[in-house]
């Protein structure tokens, strides 16, 4: 949802899942990941590096969990834990199916277009080979790679495809 549709209990929210669960996940396991010198993968989001209109609170947690494996990675070498930091772009699940409430609607439509969803079953696969091989970032998916590599490059280029884009997805849902 849009900035002035939510409150601030929306954000704590998906503060919850995205962020405090990704800490309490991580401390559970710091032990063990010690003692084997394993590797502990954190799930963000191309989101994490572009933020788009109606997405503001999940954008939030997936930045900060973006901070948070950027910094751990550093802190955890010296223990022999590799931090990889996947960063999916778009997958085909039921998360855009679920409004600002946590309320899953089996009859809302997806906004993103079916061309630029990643099957669930090769985006694991790309996931699993990334974190075997202990790469510190990886993302899925041409749409997410190709919107960060758009952003970070060509930002005007980007902001004016996103404008359009926002504004033809606000048209279909009219």
């Amino acid at each position: 949802g849009n900035f002035d549709e939510l409150n601030v209990e929306n954000y704590r929210r998906i503060f919850e899942t995205n962020v405090y669960g990704v800490l309490n996940t991580a401390y559970a396991c710091l032990e063990d990941l010690k003692k084997t010198k394993g590797k502990l993968a954190i799930v963000a989001s191309i989101m994490a590096y572009m933020a788009t209109p109606g997405t503001s609170a999940y954008s939030m947690g997936k930045f900060a969990i973006r901070a948070f494996a950027e910094t751990i990675h550093s802190e955890l070498i010296k223990h022999g834990i590799k931090v990889v930091l996947i960063n999916p772009g778009f997958v085909e699940s039921e998360i855009r199916l679920v409004d600002n409430r946590g309320i899953y609607d089996p009859n809302r439509k997806d906004w993103v277009p079916s061309f630029l969803v990643m099957r669930a079953d090769k985006a694991a696969k790309k996931i699993a080979k990334a974190i075997y091989k202990g790469k510190r970032e990886k993302f899925i998916g041409m749409s997410g790679y190709l919107g960060y590599w758009f952003r970070q490059y060509t930002p005007w280029l980007y902001f004016a495809l996103l404008n359009t884009g926002n504004k033809l997805v606000r048209n279909a849902r009219k």
